[in-house]
């Protein structure tokens, strides 16, 4: 029996309990592990070149985040076309590349992880419901455009800065 939130009796492509290489705190389980696709029967399963890009992600973004911030729990990760259209969630979301996760730190605030990945190399950051929610971090390799969004309660993405985050919530 798996530990992780997964159907049981499918085959995913790696052993969920193994280490992502490079990565010593992250398992490949964590990439597909979905309360959504195990309450919806949806077998969440990444090919080969999204199970590579979750690789990079975790490499360039979760581990050098955990490194310096402390545990981070990824509560969303990959997401197969269906599991993202179940989630109603856009075709362009790169959750299905694998190369995104919404991340909640559990040793410092969402801000200083925000502020501190904005330091590495990435595709997209969005600030989700802040200052309560989470923050959305996205990393393909070759795409480094570094955009910055606020996703408000009405589900509005907005560009920003690190300044303007900084004064509309302060603490």
């Amino acid at each position: 029996m798996s530990k992780w939130l997964v159907l049981p009796g499918i085959d995913y492509g790696r052993d969920l309990d193994a280490f992502i290489p490079g990565c010593s705190n992250f398992q490949y389980g964590e990439v597909v592990e979905s309360e959504k696709a195990v309450e919806l029967g949806i077998a969440n399963i990444p090919t080969e070149s999204q199970w590579l890009a979750a690789e990079i992600y975790c490499r360039f973004i979760l581990q050098p985040a955990r490194n310096a911030k402390g545990r981070i729990h990824v509560n969303s990760w990959f997401r197969c076309p269906e599991l993202n259209k179940a989630v109603k969630s856009g075709p362009t979301s790169f959750h299905l590349t694998g190369g995104a996760g919404d991340l909640k730190p559990l040793d410092c605030t969402l801000m200083e992880l925000l502020v501190f990945i904005k330091g590495l190399h990435f595709s997209e950051i969005i600030a989700e419901f802040f200052p309560n929610g989470w923050v959305h971090t996205a990393f393909l390799k070759g795409d480094d455009r570094k955009m910055l969004k606020l996703k408000d309660a009405t589900h509005n993405y907005t560009r920003i800065t690190i300044e303007d985050l900084r004064k509309l919530y302060p603490h």
